[in-house]
């Protein structure tokens, strides 16, 4: 069983192995300041560290964990709910971040961009990197029910509170999106998850949590 804590001192240690001195530094501060905007409930450094456990489990799956590492680190350091372009950005800032690395490739520095772009529609090339990362993104949606109704709390906080997006049109939001999901298991035979460690660990969870969710938004839109 996976034990190793993840916090703020282990991923300071991680970038200090991964970056130069100075670089991780600097990272570090950044990473901190934009993952704990008040304007971000499940978008923040909690979300990385629970990507991060994940990582630690499979690590010796990846092909170059190095890269998948600084893809979780960096995939969701530019967050509004409001853009289109959130993963570009997090990407680019990823790039400029490590462009004075000695010890990543500019191939490396690349697929880790790559990766991080993925996040955007989870389509993804037929690497077991890829498929793994994407996995470790969306295992919250396998969670247990607590967990997951604190994922789906945490989500409308940044759109209704934060964004100030009309509750109405992001359950009308959520509901469709949720749907896409559940479509795609009951009509195309996809599964929620690419691998399958994740599609045996969390596929069937994640299928209940999104039918209740459903469940309980086709109530609240359609009232008797």
């Amino acid at each position: 069983m996976f034990t190793k804590s993840i916090n703020l001192d282990h991923l300071n240690e991680r970038l200090l192995s991964l970056l130069n001195m100075s670089l991780a530094k600097t990272t570090f501060t950044c990473l901190q300041s934009n993952y704990n905007d008040a304007s971000r409930s499940y978008h923040t450094l909690q979300h990385v560290f629970d990507c991060l456990r994940h990582f630690e489990t499979l690590k010796k799956r990846f092909n170059d964990p190095d890269v998948v590492e600084l893809a979780i680190i960096f995939h969701d350091f530019i967050y509004d709910p409001l853009a289109s372009n959130n993963e570009v950005e997090s990407a680019r800032y990823a790039r400029l971040a490590l462009r004075c690395t000695s010890k990543l490739s500019q191939s490396q520095i690349d697929r880790m961009c790559d990766l991080i772009k993925m996040t955007k529609d989870h389509n993804h090339d037929e690497s077991c990197d890829a498929k793994l990362f994407l996995d470790i993104d969306m295992s919250i949606l396998g969670s247990k029910p607590k967990r997951y109704q604190e994922y789906v709390d945490q989500v409308r906080q940044e759109y209704v509170v934060s964004a100030q997006v009309p509750q109405l049109v992001f359950d009308q939001r959520r509901k469709a999106f949720l749907q896409i999901l559940l479509n795609n298991i009951n009509n195309n035979g996809r599964r929620l998850f690419y691998t399958d460690y994740f599609h045996k660990k969390f596929g069937e969870q994640a299928e209940k949590n999104i039918a209740a969710e459903l469940r309980h938004l086709y109530q609240k839109l359609n009232p008797k």
